[in-house]
């Protein structure tokens, strides 16, 4: 009777406790509902997901669960292994079934991998569970990513042609058919617009989109180069049907578009002593979103710096000097850049006023490495320092942009140089 007792004591000890985990039927993963997962949408594996077929508790990881081995792609493009120890699952509280592993934001996988069919990389994207009795089990891992952009090119003419757009996304992808213009974009002011395209098509592998805005409906207050892009949220599917979610992020668009001269036909201005103080001319690097010139404030303007300009300048390399063999993501080597400006100024009778000359480097620090709107200003004064009278004045206008000695802008090469500014006095 005595060795009875003590057999079922022992028995009860090893049905609870610490020696529980020892019995414990093992709870296989899913074969179809495990994923790999990008929850910000920006084109790297974040998350992965296993789907048990029964209710799973931490004592059940910690006694069962050895570790799950996953095979992914790093982002030096090499195929690499990492473990996800007990430690680190994490169980669904709504449901106990599902277990997930998060990734550090330094985790180093690769860009842009969205997909489990990019061949380039080999076998990939495959995981095995080693359960505490060294038995190993494949587990059939599947893609819950959406399609992300990769890489943008706008090429605008600001309402001088036509605009097209080529977004290359980071898997073959389909429109949802439903979602009309799929393209919206932020403007510098942090405004949010849908862009209303003329037509888009795919190429043959589903992997570029192109969108064409007619000249006909484009102009200077359309997207820009300076603004970023998404995809509006499910409106971008992979063959797997996974839409991009409403989190999906806005990037930079890259692009180029015709230098622009800013200028204005007319201004006023109030005679006091101090503006007959200052130079007749002055050069000024203002913010982007500046309203200079203006109806009191009479000059050229030009956007310079930041990275639509300097896409402009590889873009107008590229297209004059093919010799040179600039790549189409060469950088840009600022301190080679020179901005010339001139401005001439006489009266409607031919009579000679004011003139002067500005230029500057890309690296000039009031550029700040970001870009501004330079403003070279007339002060409504003669080379003498005396104000001039209201009346109509003839302006030579004369912009000049070169890279390492060669030319890659002149306002000749544009426009009419000569325009007439009418100024009021008062």
């Amino acid at each position: 009777m005595f060795w009875k007792n003590v057999s079922i004591a022992l028995i009860s000890i090893l049905y609870t406790g610490t020696f529980a985990s020892f019995i414990q039927t093992p709870i296989p993963p899913s074969f179809n509902k495990n994923f790999f997962q990008d929850t910000n949408a920006d084109g790297k594996m974040d998350r992965i997901v296993f789907q048990f077929l029964g209710g799973i508790t931490q004592e059940y990881i910690d006694g069962m669960i050895d570790s799950i081995v996953v095979v992914w792609i790093d982002s030096s493009s090499q195929r690499t292994s990492f473990t996800i120890l007990p430690s680190s699952l994490k169980i669904d509280s709504s449901y106990n079934r599902l277990v997930s592993y998060d990734l550090s934001e330094n985790e180093p996988t690769q860009s842009y991998l969205t997909s489990l069919n990019e061949f380039i990389y080999g076998d990939y994207g495959t995981a095995v569970l080693y359960q505490g009795n060294g038995e190993a089990i494949p587990i059939s891992m599947k893609d819950q990513m959406a399609p992300v952009i990769q890489e943008t090119f706008f090429k605008s003419y600001r309402g001088q042609g036509s605009d097209t757009l080529i977004i290359t996304f980071s898997e073959p992808s389909f429109e949802n058919q439903n979602c009309g213009f799929i393209v919206e974009y932020k403007s510098i002011d942090e405004n949010v617009f849908e862009w209303q395209y003329s037509s888009f098509y795919w190429n043959v592998l589903h992997r570029k989109a192109f969108f064409i805005l007619d000249q006909e409906f484009s102009s200077k207050e359309t997207m820009t180069p300076r603004d970023s892009i998404r995809i509006k949220a499910n409106c971008i599917m992979d063959s797997s049907k996974n839409q991009n979610p409403e989190s999906t992020p806005f990037v930079a668009l890259k692009g180029s578009y015709p230098l622009e001269i800013y200028t204005v036909n007319k201004a006023t201005f109030i005679e006091n002593n101090q503006l007959k103080n200052r130079p007749a001319f002055e050069l000024e690097f203002l913010p982007f979103a500046s309203n200079y010139p203006n109806d009191t404030a009479i000059g050229v303007g030009v956007d310079i710096g930041g990275q639509e300009f300097e896409t402009v300048i590889r873009e107008e390399l590229r297209l004059r000097y093919p010799s040179l063999e600039i790549g189409k993501d060469e950088k840009i080597d600022l301190s080679k850049i020179k901005i010339v400006t001139k401005m001439s100024v006489f009266t409607s009778l031919g009579t000679y006023v004011a003139s002067d000359e500005a230029s500057f480097k890309g690296s000039d620090s009031r550029l700040e490495n970001q870009g501004k709107r330079v403003f070279f200003r007339w002060n409504f004064l003669s080379d003498e320092g005396r104000f001039v009278q209201t009346g109509v004045y003839l302006v030579d206008v004369d912009v000049r942009i070169s890279y390492n000695g060669h030319a890659v802008y002149q306002t000749k090469d544009k426009e009419n140089r000569m325009q007439s500014w009418g100024v009021l006095r008062r």
